[in-house]
């Protein structure tokens, strides 16, 4: 897939519950969610990249079996991490790497139409405000 002009590539390795349970493809636009525990101990998580394009994805082999045999999982699930690249702008990758390095990602799949907007910042003290009981 080719990236657009004045994006640059970045690659992350992602378990597969982070990326959709590895159904995510080249060409599929993501929405990037930062989880990161904080020097107080506590967590917080916020959606911090929509509309990310995705131009390649590459799937671990599935561990081999006793026989040395490659066994695919019987739910069609990736048995080991995919590495994904994503095309950002250099401000975008810095979000990305800092994501990689001292927090956790999660990519949800974002298509045309979808509501990105009132997102917040997650913790402790919000996390129940707004939802329906």
């Amino acid at each position: 897939m080719p990236v657009p002009e004045g994006l640059q590539e970045i690659s992350v390795l992602l378990e597969p519950q982070r990326v959709l349970g590895g159904r995510v493809a080249a060409g599929d636009t993501v929405g990037v969610y930062l989880s990161q525990k904080l020097p107080s101990g506590e967590g917080q998580t916020s959606a911090v990249l929509h509309a990310v394009l995705v131009t390649q994805v590459q799937g671990a082999p599935a561990a081999p079996d006793a026989d040395g045999e490659t066994v695919a999982t019987s739910s069609g699930v990736p048995a080991a991490s995919l590495m994904l690249t994503l095309a950002v702008t250099a401000k975008d990758a810095e979000t990305v790497v800092f994501g990689m390095e001292h927090g956790t990602l999660w990519l949800s799949l974002e298509t045309e139409g979808d509501s990105t907007g009132g997102t917040r910042v997650i913790d402790p003290g919000n996390v129940y405000e707004g939802v329906a009981r």
